[in-house]
C-alpha cells in the first residue's frame, strides 16, 4: 500500500517568556512571513515581501521568520526584538542601556537559537523520509 505522506506543517508557533519582564512572545517558523499571516489570521503590513517580521498585534509580540531564514537574519530580528521588549518598558537605546540590551539579545538568542536548530533537524529528517 502506497500511504501518502504528510506535508512539512506550515508552521511552527511557539511561545516564549522573557522572564525578568514577563513579556509573552510568540515564535513563529513558517513557509513565508506571508503564509504564517495567513495562518495565524492577522495582517502584517507588506507580509508578501518580507523575509522575517517582528511586530505587535492585539498586544501580543510576534518574531517570524521563514524555514529558510539565515542566522544572521535571526540575529537582526533579535535585535529588532529586544528593542521591542525594552520600548514597551520605558527603556531606549542609548550608552547608559547599553548593558540592558546586550543581556536581553544574548538571552533571546540562547532561546531562538536551539529552538531554530532543532526544527533544521526536523525539516532534515522529513526530507530523508522522501
Amino acid at each position: 500500500m502506497n500511504k501518502k505522506k504528510k506535508p512539512f506543517p506550515k508552521m511552527f508557533l511557539d511561545h516564549i517568556e522573557v522572564p525578568i519582564f514577563k513579556e509573552k512572545i510568540n515564535l513563529v517558523f513558517a513557509e513565508s512571513v506571508a503564509v504564517a499571516a495567513k495562518e495565524l489570521d492577522i495582517t502584517i503590513r507588506d507580509a508578501e515581501g518580507a523575509n522575517a517580521i517582528v511586530f505587535t498585534a492585539d498586544n501580543y509580540l510576534y518574531i517570524i521568520m521563514p524555514y529558510s531564514v539565515t542566522r544572521g537574519v535571526i540575529a537582526h530580528e533579535i535585535f529588532h526584538l529586544a528593542t521591542e521588549v525594552l520600548d514597551r518598558r520605558g527603556l531606549t537605546f542609548s550608552h547608559d542601556s547599553e548593558e540592558a540590551y546586550a543581556h536581553l539579545i544574548d538571552w533571546l538568542t540562547e532561546e531562538i537559537y536551539p529552538y531554530y536548530n532543532n526544527l533544521k533537524k526536523k525539516q532534515l529528517a522529513y526530507k530523508k523520509r522522501k
